[in-house]
């Protein structure tokens, strides 16, 4: 009665409305098949005669007046309803889920749909599914072509999305049969969700078979949750039906969206209000038997629609019949649109989820494992379903922001992962300041050096002219002084943020300053080898002592090298660069050489002069006393080749702001042995001892 009650509605609003179809008025016949085949096919045969017999193949009619066919019925039907509906030219409208292959206009040319197709559910259903988590469920379907069709096609869309379908059953809605579907029903109990695919004629069928499936287990399954895909207001015969439900939580059904559609304080009172009056105003009845000759009789229409109460008006339309009122107006509106010459217009629908809860208990779960938490990404266990994994930590620098991730993003170069590595945060800038406890060591250490390598020379410069500093070669020790002394200072060139300026004068500064005081002290050792040989008769090593000699080492030895910077400045050019890699959360600023192998040469270079000295020292540490400084020379290449040996391994094993600080220490540490080897005993003498600082006593032996 709702049903017919929506759609006189709908006729009764389109006559009366003045802008849709002007001097046209929609007639109407209602006609009930009772779900039966043969009664369809008699329904049908109607329309092609207008007698009292209804006479297959010949079209009695002498005007074609029946222009569309509204129906909501199964598949099956809407097949059999638009095979016999091609000879009449009549275009059939239906307002409930058909099956595809009514889609095929070769065949069904004058099928259409006021509804959605079917498959604008699946996106509904899986949503539904992922927003309770429920990736574990079971695919329950009536046993007919659609159902086979439905595992199918929706059954990959599920796995798709990451949701196991545990089994798949169909159920024969024929008591006689329902013993055959119990092998396999043990799976049953293993999940807590089960989408039911069913129609509207039999979905009270397909619950009571279920539900009698469920009592037979071993453990009855208890507090189970069914979405279903029947497009129908489930609010009467979920709230008035005899089944029990007892092993229900709750079901889920879709509805298209519509503004008309409120809630009932008392559903059963407005729907026996509803009932009374359509038994009034539409008393319609078969007058003999309806297989026999025909017999239908015109309902009475006695009263006026409008005459019904505008707040039951739109209550009525609230229910499921609205697909029937929207499917009147959407024909009357096509048909307009053909008089106006309009355009084909297109329909939008929305589905709404309705659910119905039978107990106050929350939803149950219904999944494999539990989320994988942000951070974590799932793993597959080797044999299960997709949804069934393990939760693996995201690897260092890799983050996973939301649940079940399936795997995990790496940061940007300048960002890293938080502790729970669920976010990327800011890497922390770093490079060797002042601030640092190591660079304040290193900077702390470097001026004392330094301080100390200038007292050193202010002692030289205040004992002159005495016999000590006179005898180790007062021009040479003054060189060796002072590039001492610049060493120490360029320690300050690797701490603090790298600027170009310090880049470009690191390296080139640090080769040519070690490079003048080892070739000094290179000078030094083959002056005091020269003066012995020029102490025996015959020798003319004497003619190469003086000034010259000494001056031409160190300037030939300062060219090679500056010839070394040079090249490497102009061509390989040192810049500032940041390293986001080798130190986990920072940005380390640093120089880059901008060649590595022109700063291995230039520090091979420094190491050649170094071992020339330590080899021409070594050959000359037993000369007499006089010339005894070939010994601290000797001890004291030997501190710097220590140093600078084990520098290369420890440079190319540390990272970031580290290998600055290895070099740092490789400077001050050769630096000082020079400085501690050569210059601490002449000033101890000097100072502490200064009656051994006679000319007598450095003639002796």
């Amino acid at each position: 009665k709702l049903m017919l009650l929506s759609f006189q509605i709908a006729i009764q609003e389109v006559n009366h409305n003045h802008l849709l179809l002007p001097n046209i008025t929609l007639g109407y016949t209602i006609h009930d098949n009772y779900f039966d085949p043969r009664m369809t096919s008699d329904v049908l045969l109607d329309l092609l005669s207008a007698g009292e017999a209804n006479i297959p193949n010949y079209s009695c009619r002498k005007t074609k007046s029946t222009l569309a066919v509204l129906e909501g019925m199964d598949s099956e039907y809407s097949t059999q309803i638009a095979t016999m509906l091609v000879s009449l030219f009549s275009f059939q409208v239906s307002y409930a889920f058909a099956s595809p292959s009514l889609s095929d206009k070769t065949y069904f040319p004058f099928f259409y749909e006021s509804v959605p197709k079917e498959g604008a559910q699946y996106l509904g259903i899986i949503t539904l599914l992922q927003y309770f988590k429920w990736t574990l469920i079971g695919l329950v379907v009536a046993d007919t072509n659609n159902g086979e069709q439905f595992i199918r096609t929706f059954e990959p869309v599920l796995t798709q999305n990451n949701i196991c379908v545990v089994f798949s059953q169909t159920i024969s809605l024929d008591p006689q049969k329902m013993k055959l579907n119990f092998i396999g029903f043990h799976q049953w109990s293993q999940v807590n969700v089960y989408l039911y695919y069913a129609k509207a004629l039999s979905f009270k069928e397909g619950i009571y078979i279920i539900q009698h499936i469920l009592g037979s287990l071993t453990k009855p399954s208890v507090g189970k949750v069914w979405v279903t895909t029947v497009l129908w207001d489930l609010t009467y015969e979920m709230t008035y039906s005899p089944l029990t439900f007892k092993y229900t939580h709750s079901i889920f059904s879709f509805l298209i969206q519509t503004e008309k559609r409120t809630t009932y304080d008392s559903f059963e009172k407005f729907y026996m209000s509803i009932q009374r009056f359509a038994d009034n105003a539409f008393l319609c009845s078969y007058a003999k038997h309806p297989l026999a000759v025909k017999g239908w009789t015109r309902c009475q229409e006695k009263e006026n629609v409008e005459m019904l109460p505008q707040r039951m008006v739109e209550r009525t339309l609230t229910l499921d019949t609205y697909n029937i009122y929207s499917a009147v107006w959407n024909v009357a509106t096509s048909i307009n649109d053909v008089y106006s010459s309009f355009s084909k217009r297109s329909m939008v629908h929305v589905l709404d989820v309705i659910s119905f809860l039978l107990t106050a208990q929350p939803l149950p779960p219904s999944r494999c494992v539990e989320s994988c938490p942000p951070g974590f990404m799932k793993v597959a266990q080797e044999g299960k379903p997709i949804c069934c994994y393990d939760c693996h930590i995201c690897a260092e620098g890799t983050i996973s922001t939301k649940e079940d991730s399936e795997q995990c993003i790496q940061c940007p170069e300048d960002q890293h992962p938080n502790k729970y590595r669920d976010q990327c945060i800011p890497k922390r800038i770093n490079f060797l300041s002042y601030k640092d406890n190591l660079g304040i060591i290193l900077a702390s250490l470097a001026m004392f050096l330094a301080l100390t390598t200038g007292l050193v020379l202010g002692t030289f410069i205040k004992f002159l002219e005495t016999p000590l500093v006179k005898a180790n070669n007062r021009n040479l020790s003054f060189i060796l002084l002072v590039s001492l002394l610049c060493s120490f200072l360029i320690s300050f060139l690797f701490i603090g943020q790298p600027t170009r300026a310090t880049c470009l004068l690191q390296q080139t500064a640090f080769s040519i300053i070690f490079s003048v005081a080892v070739s000094s002290l290179l000078a030094k050792t083959i002056t005091v080898v020269l003066a012995f040989l020029a102490t025996k008769p015959g020798n003319r090593a004497s003619r190469w002592l003086g000034k010259s000699l000494a001056n031409s080492i160190i300037l030939c030895s300062f060219t090679l090298q500056v010839i070394i910077c040079s090249i490497w400045l102009g061509v390989y050019s040192p810049f500032t660069s940041s390293d986001k890699h080798s130190q986990p959360g920072e940005i380390v600023l640093q120089c880059n050489a901008g060649s590595v192998a022109m700063f291995y040469v230039a520090l091979g270079y420094m190491g050649f002069l170094a071992a020339v000295c330590f080899t021409v020292a070594f050959l000359a540490r037993n000369l007499p006393g006089a010339f005894n400084e070939a010994k601290l020379i000797t001890f004291s290449m030997l501190v710097f080749c220590a140093v600078w040996v084990s520098f290369v391994p420890t440079y190319l094993s540390t990272k970031g702001k580290y290998m600055v600080a290895v070099q740092i220490f490789s400077i001050l540490a050769s630096s000082a042995g020079l400085l501690g080897c050569i210059f601490i005993p002449k000033c101890y003498i000097i100072l502490l001892r200064p009656h051994l600082n006679t000319k007598e006593h450095l003639m002796i032996k």
